[in-house]
């Protein structure tokens, strides 16, 4: 992103759909171009239910819902 003229602007955690037995949240975050301040979020899935957490899905962008 920095590449791209955007800035790191926040990171978001909230309880993912997915979430059952195990304990998965969505971290999100947000980018900011410098320029125009058109704004990007990506996601990842994690699983947080044990003491050592891991990713359940690769890095994707994350759009409202």
């Amino acid at each position: 992103m920095q590449d791209e003229n955007y800035s790191f602007s926040a990171v978001d955690v909230l309880p993912s759909r997915l979430s059952g037995v195990r304990k998965i949240v969505d971290v999100i975050f947000s980018y900011e171009n410098r320029s125009n301040r058109a704004s990007q979020k990506w996601f990842v899935r994690v699983d947080i239910t044990e003491e050592f957490p891991f990713l359940v899905s690769p890095l994707q962008q994350y759009f409202e819902r």
